[in-house]
């Protein structure tokens, strides 16, 4: 089951991944849970759902929706459960908190400023993106040392030639099973999912798009077709391959 946030409705539902449809909430006729405003993460582990949401972290039944606790927490952000289903939250955008099964807390990684986006890999390591003035993905330890950073220190600049090894506005993260490091910016100028070699910090490739609605603003240029002017970027087309280069 994939649970997803739906920020305009203020509400979280559930989808079949196999089926590809809905997959109503257990005891009721509806996928859609109502959860009000304000949720500002969101992960699944051993049957529960952990909200970030307010001052806490609400705790739900995965299968039920049914509030089954709240954790206190100042200005949760991005949670993330590890393999062993232990969830992680940072809190405040300066710390990342452990959260314990008898519902207290515990500080893992602490003095960071500006964090926005967490994920665990496998082996534990805590990976937490930093926004200005860093704009890259730090990499801790258990113990709370950092390992290494992923990324162009102070990320890639908002004007001039486009370096695809620079991040900027970190917003989501995750660490899939083959190892590689999948980094989500909230931007628009351009649009992109970064991904990223997670041991050794090389930038692997990336994905943009869409455009704004209808591709307002943009346009072919005169004196090159193959050059293109869109979300505030020039692109270039290779008509050999067919695929455009910012």
């Amino acid at each position: 089951i994939v649970y997803v946030n739906d920020g305009y409705e203020k509400a979280i539902y559930r989808i079949d991944a196999k089926k590809g449809d809905y997959s109503s909430w257990k005891g009721q006729n509806s996928a859609v849970l109502p959860i009000g405003e304000g949720l500002n993460g969101l992960d699944y582990a051993k049957g529960k759902l952990y909200l970030s949401q307010g001052q806490n972290i609400r705790v739900l039944d995965a299968e039920t929706g049914k509030e089954l606790t709240t954790i206190a927490i100042a200005d949760p952000g991005d949670i993330e459960a590890s393999a062993d289903g232990t969830p992680y939250v940072i809190s405040a955008g300066k710390q990342v908190l452990r959260l314990k099964d008898d519902g207290k807390t515990e500080p893992v990684v602490s003095g960071l400023k500006n964090a926005c986006g967490l994920a665990i890999g496998k082996d534990g390591e805590i990976y937490v993106g930093l926004l200005d003035p860093d704009n890259q993905v730090q990499v801790f330890g258990q113990d709370g040392k950092l390992i290494r950073s992923i990324g162009k220190k102070g990320g890639r600049p908002l004007f001039g030639p486009w370096e695809p090894d620079g991040m900027r506005f970190i917003n989501a993260l995750k660490v899939d099973s083959k190892g590689k490091l999948w980094v989500a910016e909230k931007d628009d100028k351009p649009k992109r999912i970064s991904c990223w070699d997670s041991q050794t910090g090389n930038f692997i490739n990336e994905f943009f798009g869409p455009t704004d609605y209808g591709a307002t603003g943009g346009a072919i240029s005169s004196m090159d077709p193959m050059v293109m002017f869109g979300s505030g970027c020039e692109w270039k087309l290779d008509k050999e391959t067919g695929k455009a280069a910012c």
